[in-house]
């Protein structure tokens, strides 16, 4: 018998057949490959981590960074993309700021739709960084600005606060002291810096020629007498603290005159001869403006020219907690009214007048940038107009 295929069977119901035997065999190698990713899937799922903590300011995490024995610190960091393990970040990250500590809920799923909810803890344990802290120097009975040129920057807070403990500083006696700053963040972290404070002993400060002896000279009864006869007839109790300054000033600018004198005069003698309507030189003025406005109550500090080819005297007046620049003494070439300025002032009129009121910053208070009165400035205007 022949074992010819029958060669009435179609073509075409041939190849219909041999689809019928593929197609079994594919959908069984599918069932397969299901089965393993399905595998794969949930041995990623076991993979996904709990929790994630990251610190405050630190880049968002990516894919890799959610699962045990990933590559941590990826460089991909599309916090969205998938990864070779099929899992993928489906929160949007983006809404999250890692500068904000606290803890977010991140669904992570696989390409078959399995998910896991896991937490991103965004921690804080950085410290503030200070920086700008330096030693510092001030001489004795001075002042200093503890929290200039100093800074505070944190991961986190935006606002960190800064203490400075000081209490160790005796700025009335010369020595070396130990200054600490403490910055602090939101999150309770710490950090500190220190620095030291060298207290100075303060130059002796020029005084009015005679320096202290005045105060035990016999004749101090009869200046205090003179000086507050002439008060008496120019202040009245319903003046305010300026228009005392000022009617002083005004009155030692009309009744002591300018006279050029090489003589060296005490502070008792100048001021004795100021206050008979004397004549002198810058030394009159000084004297006689001192003693009225001491004997007004005002508190002032003697000033002298520093490094000048010849001396000149004035002083500085303390009104209403500032000191200012006075000096009664004529200038002849100028409409300079020298009441009530500010260091800013003189130091500006010194530069058109060289070394003219030139002084040792270090042996002097400081005045305000800018007069704070306006009265006074309004008042001198008009005695300069009077003078002409």
């Amino acid at each position: 018998m022949s074992t010819q295929q029958d060669s009435s069977i179609p073509a075409a119901a041939q190849k219909r057949n041999a689809s019928g035997k593929i197609f079994p065999v594919v959908c069984v190698l599918l069932l397969l490959f299901l089965a393993a990713d399905i595998a794969v899937s949930r041995a990623v799922l076991g993979r996904i981590r709990d929790s994630v903590t990251i610190e405050a300011g630190s880049p968002l995490p990516v894919v890799e960074d959610f699962l045990s024995g990933g590559k941590e610190g990826s460089p991909d960091r599309d916090s969205g993309a998938g990864s070779e393990s099929g899992a993928r970040i489906i929160t949007d990250l983006s809404s999250i700021d890692t500068k904000v500590p606290g803890t977010y809920p991140v669904k992570i799923s696989t390409w078959i739709g399995k998910d896991k909810t896991v937490n991103l803890v965004i921690a804080d344990t950085t410290p503030p960084v200070i920086t700008g802290v330096a030693d510092l120097t001030v001489q004795e009975d001075g002042s200093i600005a503890y929290l200039r040129d100093v800074t505070v920057q944190d991961n986190s807070d935006p606002d960190p606060q800064l203490a400075v403990d000081n209490s160790a500083v005796d700025l009335d006696t010369p020595g070396s002291y130990k200054v600490i700053y403490t910055a602090t963040d939101a999150s309770g972290n710490s950090s500190t810096a220190e620095c030291t404070v060298t207290v100075q002993e303060k130059p002796a400060r020029p005084a009015l020629p005679g320096g202290d002896d005045w105060k035990n000279d016999p004749r101090l009864p009869e200046l205090y007498a003179l000086a507050d006869s002439i008060l008496e007839g120019i202040l009245t109790d319903d003046m305010s603290d300026v228009e005392k300054a000022f009617n002083i000033y005004v009155w030692v600018k009309k009744h002591v005159h300018w006279r050029s004198s090489q003589e060296e005069f005490s502070y008792m003698d100048a001021a004795l001869a100021a206050l008979h309507q004397g004549a002198g030189n810058c030394i009159y003025f000084a004297s006689a403006l001192k003693t009225l406005l001491n004997r007004a109550g005002f508190e002032t500090i003697d000033v002298e020219r520093y490094k000048g080819a010849t001396s000149h005297y004035w002083c500085l007046l303390d009104l209403r907690g500032n000191w200012y620049h006075c000096d009664a003494t004529p200038r002849f070439l100028d409409d300079w009214v020298c009441f009530l300025k500010t260091d800013t002032e003189i130091a500006e009129y010194t530069k058109l007048h060289d070394r003219f009121y030139q002084i040792d910053e270090r042996l002097y208070p400081r005045t305000p940038a800018e007069n704070q009165l306006a009265y006074a400035t309004y008042e001198v205007d008009h005695y300069v107009l009077y003078l002409k």
